[in-house]
């Protein structure tokens, strides 16, 4: 039997009694226990976003203590193949919660629902809400280049601020274009969610699915 001491922070949360028998298979077991550890939190955003990262310091630690507590009870076959398990739960959690990022309008119905839909699908995505901080002009091309966009297919056109800042200039340049557009950044379509190197725009909100 052997035991296993689940940490978060410094304070001990619980401790589980797992057989050798019960890890037979290690795959259902494990990701059944990272699983429970990564359940996504139901907290407000700044506090959940805390209570996430803590979730995923200790779904390590769990992993971590779990190698050391078996690691001279079980065969060294078994012990490899739990390492290769834990690193993949571990590497699909990264990809998972780690490297998908909204562009958010909370005020926007649009947005709100894409947000939910991709914390419905166990994804907490890192949040940016481009009024506050706006993308600089190399990371908005490089959005418009993953979308597969030019700058005016990816404004809102009837925001008072297209016509105001001159975007309707049929003159300007995609260089002049992607500036005004971080400077007035009330005329970027929203919401964007980008993962790996894909980006899609919530509309309808179930489009971002495509590139999880």
């Amino acid at each position: 039997m052997a035991r296993l001491t689940v940490i978060s922070g410094t304070r001990e949360s619980s401790v589980v009694k797992v057989s050798e028998a019960a890890l037979g298979n290690p795959w259902s077991s494990i990701n059944r226990l990272t699983s429970s550890l990564m359940k996504r939190p139901t907290l407000s955003r700044g506090v959940g976003r805390r209570f996430f990262h803590s979730r995923a310091l200790t779904c390590i630690t769990f992993s971590i203590r779990l190698l050391n507590n078996l690691n001279h009870s079980l065969p060294t076959v078994f012990n490899r193949t739990l390492s290769d398990t834990i690193a993949q739960s571990l590497d699909r959690t990264r990809k998972n919660f780690m490297s998908v990022e909204i562009y958010h309008n909370p005020r926007c119905s649009k947005s709100r629902q894409t947000l939910q839909l991709l914390q419905e699908q166990g994804v907490e995505p890192e949040i940016t809400e481009y009024l506050k901080t706006p993308p600089d002009a190399a990371t908005l091309d490089s959005i418009l280049k993953m979308l597969g966009l030019e700058p005016r297919e990816l404004m809102r056109k009837k925001e008072a601020e297209y016509k105001e800042a001159g975007l309707d200039n049929p003159d300007l340049s995609r260089e002049e274009l992607i500036d005004l557009m971080v400077a007035h950044p009330k005329v970027i379509e929203r919401p964007i969610v980008i993962k790996d190197g894909k980006a899609a725009i919530g509309r309808p909100p179930e489009q971002v699915l495509d590139i999880l």
